[in-house]
C-alpha cells in the first residue's frame, strides 16, 4: 500500500491505475499533486493500453508504461526504488510466486459507490494526501485543436450539444425512446439555435441528431469537447471528459451515486428513491433500468436549456 506522504522513502513513484477511462482521468488530480509538490523526481504512470491518450502529453508524468488489463496489477507490487500508488486497489506482496493469476491478488480498497463524498476526497482521505488542485486535465496538440475547429466549422453560429447515450455497462444506460423524447423536445424549444451531435448505439440512430461516423480518439474528443456548449450523458467517461474541459454537463445517474462520481462543475441527475447499487450484488437482481426510467426526459431538457441559454 502506497505509504502516507511524511513516510515518503524514494525519490521516484510508480502510480498503477486501473478501471475504466473515467476511472483514469479521476487519478490526474493525484499526478499533478505528485508532480507539483517536489515530493519526487521522477513520476511513472502505469496505464490500460486503450487510455494511454489521457496521459502521454502531460508535462507531469516522466515516463509512462501502457499494458493490458490482464498484466497492469503486477506493476502494483512494492518496489525497492519506487513508491509504489495503486489508488484504487491493494495488492498483496507474496515472496514465492508459482502462478501470477493466483499467487498474487489484489483487492478494491472499498466500494467508493457507498461514499458521501467525490472518490478524488475519498482517496485522499484512506491514503492521507492533501490536494490543492482537485481538477481533472487533459492535453491536446494542436493538430486535434485545429480537426475540431474544422469538423465543427459546417456549422457557424450554433450551439452544440453532444448527447452520450451508453456506457459499456448496460445498466446505466438510459432507454432509447426517452432518448428520442429529449431530442424531439429540445428541437420544439431551440431547434434552429443548435447542433445536436450523438455516437449512436448499435439500435441506431435518434431522429433530429447528426451522428458521428467514426470514435475520434480520446484526445480529439477531448477538443471537441471543449467546443460544445453542453455535453448530455449517462454516467460514463465523458461525464468526467466534460469535468476536465470545463464543459458544462448534465449528467444521468441511476445505480450509481451522483455524490461519489459526479462533478460540482457538472449538473447531476437522479431522481429515483431506490438505493443506489453500483458494485453490488444487488445489482445483478435489478433486471431492468427503474432507477433511469424514472428522470423525466422534460427534466433533462429543462437543465439543458438552463446551460445553454
Amino acid at each position: 500500500m502506497f505509504p502516507l506522504e511524511p513516510d515518503k522513502k524514494n525519490d521516484s513513484l510508480r502510480i498503477v491505475i486501473n478501471g475504466g477511462m473515467g476511472d483514469h482521468l479521476l487519478i490526474t488530480p493525484f499526478i499533478k499533486h505528485f508532480k507539483k509538490s517536489g515530493l519526487y523526481k521522477h513520476i511513472c504512470c502505469v496505464v490500460h493500453q486503450n487510455s494511454l491518450e489521457l496521459f502521454d502529453l502531460s508535462p507531469y508524468i516522466d515516463s509512462l508504461i501502457p499494458c493490458s488489463g490482464n498484466d497492469l496489477f503486477l506493476w502494483g507490487l512494492p518496489e525497492k526504488n519506487f513508491d509504489v500508488f495503486t489508488p484504487y486497489v491493494a495488492v498483496e506482496d507474496i515472496e514465492h510466486i508459482h502462478d501470477i493469476h493466483t499467487g498474487i491478488k489484489s483487492t478494491h480498497i472499498f466500494n467508493f459507490n457507498l461514499g458521501n463524498t467525490p472518490v478524488i476526497c475519498q482517496i485522499c482521505e484512506h491514503y492521507g494526501i492533501r490536494l490543492e488542485d482537485e481538477s481533472l486535465d487533459i492535453h491536446t496538440a494542436r493538430e486535434e485543436e485545429e480537426w475540431a475547429d474544422g469538423f465543427l466549422a459546417e456549422w457557424p453560429g450554433k450551439k452544440f450539444i453532444y448527447l452520450n447515450t451508453s456506457s459499456v455497462l448496460e445498466n446505466k444506460n438510459y432507454p432509447l425512446p426517452l432518448w428520442q423524447e429529449v431530442v424531439d423536445l429540445l428541437l420544439k424549444k431551440a431547434g434552429d439555435r443548435m447542433i445536436i451531435l450523438e455516437f449512436p448505439r448499435e439500435e441506431g440512430k435518434l431522429s433530429g441528431t447528426i451522428g458521428l461516423p467514426f470514435v475520434p480518439g480520446l484526445r480529439r474528443s477531448a477538443a471537441l469537447f471543449k467546443r460544445m456548449s453542453c455535453i448530455v450523458t449517462v454516467d460514463s467517461f465523458p461525464g468526467h471528459l466534460a469535468a476536465a474541459v470545463n464543459t458544462p454537463a448534465v449528467v444521468l445517474f441511476g445505480p450509481s451515486n451522483p455524490l461519489a462520481f459526479g462533478h460540482k462543475s457538472n449538473i447531476n441527475i437522479r431522481t429515483s428513491d431506490c438505493e443506489t447499487c453500483a458494485n453490488t450484488s444487488r445489482i445483478k437482481e435489478c433486471k431492468t433500468s427503474k432507477c433511469l426510467e424514472d428522470i423525466p426526459s422534460s427534466l433533462i431538457v429543462k437543465k439543458i436549456l438552463s446551460v445553454l441559454f
